[in-house]
Formats: C-alpha cells, structure tokens, sequence
C-alpha cells in the first residue's frame, strides 16, 4: 500500500499532453496499455535506468524461399513457440542467417522480430517502469540516472508494432513476485503476469 500510495503521489504520465489510447490494460495487455501516436517520452519519476535498448526476439518470422515458394514461421509471442529462434556461435538467429544466403525473403519486415526496443527504470520503493517500441535518446543507457521529466525517447514502429506508439507498464516488486499495474488506475493489478 505504501508504494502505490508513492506511485500516485509521485508519479507523473511519461508524456505531455493528451494521446489516443491504442489498447487497455487487462487480457489483452497485462503488462501495460498503449498510447497511439509520435510521442516524446519522459521520465515519469525519479529512478535509475536498468535497461536500454534491443529486446530478446519475441515475436514472429516470416520468410520465403524465392524459387521454391516455401514458408518458414517462428514465432516466441506469449511464450509459445511456433518453432525454435536458434542463435548459432556467429551470433545470427536462424531465420537472418537463411536470410543472408539470398535465396530467402523476409515477407513480415519491419514489422514483429522482436518488441523492438524496451527501457526500464527502477524507481525504487519496488517500483519500475517499462517501455517499448522506442528511439531511444543517446544518452539514456543502463546506469543513468534520471529526474522527472528528462526525455528519454521518441516513439517509433518497431518490434511487435502495427504503428508508431508507446506500451508503458508499472511493475510492482516485492518477496518475490512481480505485479503488473495499470498506468491509468494504478491500484488495478493485473491477474497474470506477461512472459518474461
């Protein structure tokens, strides 16, 4: 109770201004909602950045082979995976190695190989933030620490993304256990967690 009561206090939205709202928090999106639009993101709060820059592949590959006509589909969203991302030792997923051979095309480009970028920041008092789907400022990186206010971002269309938006999420940590609240009414907490 002490955090969210720290949270609605001390927490400001991470933009100015009014934005659509592209999706809610609950079933659909459990870890956070979605703000449509080219949003300059803000440090809601004071806090340490944890994490900034390129997430884990989590979403979906789609690639043709270009003679045979043959289709071959990862996908990692929801944690149920399709068919294995396999990362050989040059460091290249499998579906940008058989890309690379120029036999195969990328026929979902751009558009979900990963949730494109995240950032997280740690508030304290068992809070965090996370954000995706971002160009982040060249100076926000793990270790900075940020005030309320500072930009750290602009939006983009990257990673598991139909259009330019912001999917932002408060997390609430304590003995263990990760909850996820809504940004809007922060004393909502979700019913199950999103895939790590």
């Amino acid at each position: 109770a002490a955090a969210i009561r720290h949270y609605q206090k001390n927490f400001s939205y991470p933009f100015q201004g009014q934005q659509r709202l592209t999706s809610h928090f609950g079933q659909d999106h459990p870890d956070g909602v979605d703000w449509g639009g080219n949003i300059v993101v803000q440090a809601p709060a004071p806090g340490d950045v944890v994490r900034a820059g390129l997430d884990l592949p989590a979403g979906i590959w789609r690639i043709r082979h270009i003679e045979t006509g043959e289709i071959r589909e990862w996908s990692r969203w929801n944690g149920n995976e399709l068919r294995e991302i396999n990362r050989g030792d040059d460091g290249l997923l499998e579906p940008e190695r058989l890309l690379q051979t120029g036999e195969w095309e990328d026929i979902a480009p751009g558009w979900s190989h990963s949730r494109g970028t995240v950032m997280e920041i740690d508030h304290g008092h068992n809070l965090s933030t996370r954000y995706y789907h971002l160009a982040i400022d060249d100076n926000i990186r793990a270790g900075v620490t940020v005030d309320q206010g500072d930009v750290l971002a602009i939006t983009e269309n990257n990673g598991w993304s139909t259009g330019v938006h912001l999917h932002y999420g408060v997390q609430f940590s304590y003995g263990g256990q990760t909850e996820w609240l809504d940004p809007i009414f922060p004393l909502i907490v979700s019913a199950s967690r999103p895939p790590q």
